[in-house]
């Protein structure tokens, strides 16, 4: 090897010398580094401090629920909210035919059930009753069918191409929500919906009763119903053309309370509207307004016609108990 190679080659102790020299210098960085953030710790923890760049969740005002905000309906615990709508005349070709697009907000309000929707629950109304089913839905997963989680809200776009070779008046167009064989919901495209008829209060009578306790002859229970009302929704549940559900709600107070109460038994309550004898489709322990206290919300579904029924408690026992109900008329609606 030339002398000239040799001078472009560091001696081993010059390049161990150097390793050592890179070596201390990481260390000593990592020492002072791991310093300004110990320091830096112990201030924030330690000093009073105030935070800049963030609004006070107390002073700021409540963001509008879609709701508030646009034209809406509920339908089966999910409120429809109408963002725009766009109509898409036709052209002169002799199988052109006009669509509607709407831009749709879906808020699923219900306390632990995910509700799904398919295209075929959406249509558009003509003036002459003609319904025309979405032809697809976008911004969604699929094209057919979507669904929506507990207190979420998403939102989807609904085409809907119309079978007329006429172009219609927007402002006779609405937009029906409706699962076959429901009572359909209606959202017209131009202004705002109708009031809703529904829930219907109704009038309940009768005194706080006490019964003994199914679970242990023992003890006393104390039944109170609190309120009572015809709807067409409960939740996720919507009506059946020709139905109505009937929404009670009673206050229970035991000595004791267990998951399988015999109050929260289908069996304990019983329905009497005209000739029909029912019982609860469900029966929910929505609180807890007192230690002793469970509130119990009964849901029933009947033939519409009838406004006066009876609520019997405890009627798979020995000492049921009646309360009359009496409901404003709702016509045929």
């Amino acid at each position: 090897m030339s002398s000239g190679a040799q001078l472009l080659r560091p001696s081993l102790s010059e390049s161990r010398g150097f390793r050592y020299m890179f070596m201390a210098w990481v260390a000593i960085s990592t020492t002072l580094l791991v310093a300004i953030l110990t320091v830096w710790v112990e201030s924030a923890a330690g000093e009073p401090f105030e935070v800049v760049g963030v609004v006070d969740a107390a002073t700021m005002p409540a963001a509008p629920s879609p709701s508030e905000q646009y034209p809406s309906v509920v339908y089966g615990g999910m409120v429809w909210s109408l963002t725009e709508a766009r109509l898409i005349p036709r052209t002169e070709d002799a199988f052109s035919r006009p669509f509607v697009v709407t831009e749709l907000l879906a808020t699923n309000i219900t306390q632990g059930t995910e509700l799904r929707v398919r295209k075929g629950d959406l249509a558009i109304v003509l003036a002459d009753g003609s319904l025309h089913p979405a032809q697809r839905l976008e911004r969604t997963a699929s094209s057919i069918r979507f669904a929506v989680r507990p207190g979420r809200t998403t939102a989807v776009t609904a085409v809907f191409e119309l079978q007329t070779n006429r172009d219609p008046n927007p402002a006779a167009l609405q937009l029906q929500i409706a699962e076959p064989g429901r009572i359909p919901a209606l959202l017209p495209l131009v202004g705002r919906p109708d009031e809703p008829m529904y829930p219907l209060d109704a009038d309940i009578e009768g005194e706080p009763a006490t019964i003994t306790d199914p679970d242990d002859p023992s003890r006393r229970m104390i039944i109170d119903p609190d309120a009572a009302s015809i709807d067409i929704d409960a939740g996720p549940y919507r009506a059946a053309i020709g139905e109505r559900l009937s929404v009670i709600e009673v206050s229970v107070q035991r000595a004791a309370s267990n998951d399988d109460a015999a109050y929260l038994d289908e069996e304990f309550w019983r329905l009497d509207v005209g000739a029909e004898r029912l019982i609860p489709i469900r029966v929910v322990k929505v609180g807890q307004p007192a230690a002793n206290t469970d509130e119990v919300k009964l849901l029933f579904v009947f033939v519409a016609g009838p406004t006066e029924m009876s609520l019997t408690a405890a009627a798979n026992t020995d000492s049921p108990v009646a309360y009359s109900i009496t409901a404003p008329y709702y016509g045929d609606q």
